[in-house]
């Protein structure tokens, strides 16, 4: 949120992909600190989205002007070269 420079009320849905994700509570991730209490009630499990896009664009369900759209507006960021992500996990974990 802070490389974006958005508020945690700027976020309509939060989904947690892969099987790391479906396996995941709200309420656990909420209680651990992975995501801030803003957040309740916009996480949702979005299962193994990484084999539905490939399977939807391949099939011709999802349009590639979509797929095109996702690709050119999205952004990735390496946590792992962040300090204040790396500030912040360890500020607001709960283990």
């Amino acid at each position: 949120m802070d490389t974006a420079g958005i508020a945690a009320s700027d976020i309509a849905a939060v989904y947690l992909a892969g099987s790391f994700g479906y396996h995941l509570r709200e309420s656990s991730v909420l209680e651990i600190g992975l995501f801030p209490e803003e957040f309740s009630g916009r996480i949702f499990s979005a299962g193994n989205t990484s084999l539905a896009g490939a399977a939807g664009v391949l099939s011709g369900y999802v349009p590639e002007r979509l797929f095109e759209k996702i690709t050119g507006t999205s952004q990735q960021i390496s946590l792992a070269d962040n300090p204040l992500f790396n500030s912040c996990f360890l500020d607001f974990m709960k283990f």
